[in-house]
């Protein structure tokens, strides 16, 4: 009896699971939405390539704006940036503070604060930017924030490179986890 009860749960959890996965990546296409011409600033998360290219193009054609690169490798430079020189550096600023996602909101939190901006271009890439955005709205509801999420992962392809899906199984798990991590930052801050 014991032994059927367990596996009645055990198949009801893994259901569950299946169920909360297949929502997980049912919208990875992130869908772009209309980037608006006033934007303040662009955040981009390191990690994958393309990330900071598609942000410098965005900052090339609006000067003005500023820029963070948060979760900043320790001993990295600026001249260690495929950066030129036509690009001011006093607009970016790049955060060491962040080792994860959740740093990487709190660390931009701190930097939308102190310049005192109220929207943002999100910048990561697809398989990332569900949990980024929960994150980040989380963490500064009031700020207003356009993802652009660079397509890392296809679905299509997704049987085709077992490695997408093992990425997509590990962020997964680690968005389930973003909301434990919001709810210990409710109750620290």
């Amino acid at each position: 009896m014991i032994k059927i009860k367990f596996i009645l749960i055990f198949s009801i959890l893994l259901l569950l699971y299946l169920l909360s996965f297949l929502n997980f990546i049912s919208d990875i296409n992130y869908s772009n939405e209309s980037i608006n011409n006033n934007l303040e600033a662009v955040v981009i998360l390191t990690g994958s390539k393309g990330r900071l290219g598609v942000g410098l193009e965005y900052m090339e054609n609006n000067p003005n704006i500023k820029m963070l690169i948060t979760g900043v490798g320790t001993g990295v430079r600026y001249s260690d940036l495929t950066i030129d020189n036509s690009f001011n550096k006093d607009n970016i600023t790049l955060g060491f503070k962040a080792k994860n996602t959740f740093q990487n909101s709190i660390e931009t939190m701190e930097w939308v604060k102190e310049n005192k901006i109220g929207a943002i271009l999100l910048i990561t890439d697809n398989w990332h930017m569900k949990r980024s955005m929960f994150l980040f709205k989380s963490v500064i509801p009031n700020l207003k924030i356009y993802p652009v999420a660079l397509k890392a992962i296809n679905l299509h392809q997704l049987f085709y490179e077992p490695k997408n899906l093992l990425t997509l199984i590990i962020e997964h798990i680690k968005y389930m986890i973003s909301y434990i991590q919001i709810l210990y930052y409710w109750i620290v801050y």
